[in-house]
């Protein structure tokens, strides 16, 4: 029998997520090889006994190793325990880091086989070596993978990384659930259940974002409905008060799938088969928001979301000015976006506004741009992040860009995957400084509040509470960057040494506040 370890390393943040990946992987390959394979998931987050305790007692075949941004130094810590075992598992990497930035990856473990996106039919295929010929670390079970085409990997062979093809699952037609031993412990701990509803995005052509790298295409894959609904029913029956949906755009384009799906969980909730209270929050787009520009079809699909039981949605709209959205080929307008910001406050549906106010082409006009955006809009007052800086990625098209234009000033970090790009304005570098320095004040205490937030929004008027803290804290930090955008706006000379008063004064100016509180 065949034994294989999937280890999740979590996210650096304290916020406690349902390892959906492991368990994904463990459902596929449960449901194909379950007289032939012996699986235990280990999700360090919670507890368990230490990784060396762990792998000396169990002695798996292979090891698949959930690898998100900000594990590395996680994974380099596993990877030394796995490197003691005598023989050496298969060891299997997947999820941000290999997918982004598996070149840099297979430089540092040059045994280890790197999954790009999707890993269902990469690790069956993987399975099935293992079990004809017995697992190996050896170059010669690596090149068979390659000549046996197995999907969505990247190899090390003999001294050359070498990518597979790639494939998508047909996710229309694929109803194996995850194994979900880990629900009871997340409950427990207050974190974060996850359902998955589809892969993809209908859009994939924004220029900072990995999805059509990471799955090798640009099409939206819905799951069956009926797969959806069977994993609501079986969180819900274990005490899940609300659930997290992981798509990229979980309304997508298709919005007669998505009525359908409302009414079936309506009807789940009134034949009491799940809780009546369930609710639920999800990742969508402007462009899904708005659809086909038909404010009643709109307004009846959100109306029926909220009826179903959908809090709100995270909302990636990335930038009040039409030269960033152009930059970044968002394909919708500012006042798209004001339209379906204002369309989601209509239905009673909370917004997450994910904002991407500086990138490196950022001038002080498309700065004061955002600015008025988040007065106009009501992000002001709201509780999202919305100074955050472009993070630039391998494998995707702004990557490119740069990389031709000679702007990137780094190799790879391979705890953020991301490098560094010079500002091209000095304005906007120093502002950018003086805001990071700002921020890292009070960055801890964001991500603990929207932790927090997400681990019960049922409790709305605790949740209430928290968000208006957090309000309070975005508050601040747009009271210095409109302070910054000013000065630069009034004289370039001696900026930086006007800025860093500036930064001095509203620090004290804050902490007196808060020593007044």
């Amino acid at each position: 029998m065949l034994k294989i370890l999937l280890i999740d390393i979590g996210y650096p943040r304290e916020e406690l997520n349902e390892p959906l990946g492991i368990e994904a992987l463990a459902g596929a390959l449960l449901a194909r090889f379950e007289e032939d394979v012996r699986i235990e998931l280990a999700y360090l987050k919670l507890a368990h006994p230490t990784v060396g305790v762990l792998l000396g007692s169990f002695r798996p075949d292979i090891v698949g190793i959930s690898c998100k941004i900000g594990s590395f130094e996680t994974l380099r810590f596993v990877q030394d325990e796995i490197l003691k075992m005598d023989p050496v598992p298969v060891v299997i990497l997947g999820d941000s880091l290999p997918t982004m930035a598996y070149s840099d990856v297979l430089s540092r473990y040059e045994d280890v086989i790197c999954v790009i996106g999707e890993g269902e039919e990469a690790i069956t295929a993987i399975v099935e070596q293992s079990l004809a010929l017995g697992p190996t670390a050896s170059d010669v079970f690596r090149e068979r993978l390659v000549e046996g085409a197995v999907p969505n990997l990247a190899i090390n062979c003999q001294g050359t990384v070498v990518c597979t093809i790639r494939s998508a699952i047909d996710c229309r037609n694929f109803y194996v659930k995850p194994f979900r031993p880990y629900v009871k412990s997340i409950l427990d701990n207050h974190g974060v259940i996850r359902i998955e509803g589809s892969r993809g995005c209908p859009w994939s052509q924004c220029s900072f974002c990995i999805i059509p790298w990471k799955y090798g295409q640009s099409l939206w894959r819905p799951f069956p409905v009926q797969k959806v609904l069977s994993e609501i029913i079986e969180v819900s029956q274990a005490g899940t008060g609300i659930v997290y949906f992981t798509d990229e755009d979980f309304i997508g384009p298709d919005r007669q799938r998505m009525f359908y799906l409302c009414n079936e969980i309506l009807e789940l909730k009134r034949n009491k088969v799940i809780d009546a209270s369930l609710k639920f929050y999800a990742s969508t787009s402007t462009r899904s928001v708005i659809g086909s520009y038909d404010e009643l079809e709109n307004t009846e699909l959100l109306t029926t979301m909220r009826t179903a039981g959908f809090l709100g949605f995270f909302l990636g709209v990335e930038s009040g000015n039409p030269n960033q959205l152009a930059r970044y080929n968002k394909g919708v307008t500012v006042d798209d976006n004001m339209w379906a910001l204002d369309l989601l406050s209509r239905c009673d549906l909370d917004v997450d506004a994910g904002f991407i106010m500086f990138d490196p082409e950022m001038t002080l006009h498309d700065l004061r741009d955002n600015l008025d955006f988040l007065e106009r809009s009501g992000l002001l007052s709201h509780y999202s992040r919305f100074g955050k800086r472009l993070r630039t990625v391998p494998n995707t098209s702004l990557f490119k860009y740069y990389e031709d234009g000679d702007w990137i000033t780094s190799g790879v970090n391979m705890d953020s995957v991301e490098v560094e790009v010079v500002f091209q304005s000095e304005d906007i570098a120093l502002i950018y400084d003086t805001y990071s320095r700002w921020e890292e004040r009070s960055i801890s205490m964001a991500y603990d509040l929207q932790s927090r937030i997400r681990s019960d929004l049922n409790d709305s008027q605790r949740i209430d509470g928290l968000k208006l803290e957090l309000a309070i804290l975005r508050r601040h930090d747009y009271e210095l960057l409109r302070a910054c955008c000013s000065e630069a706006e009034k004289d370039s000379r001696d900026l930086g040494k006007r800025l860093r008063k500036l930064f001095l004064d509203m620090t004290r100016r804050l902490d007196n506040r808060v020593g007044a509180q």
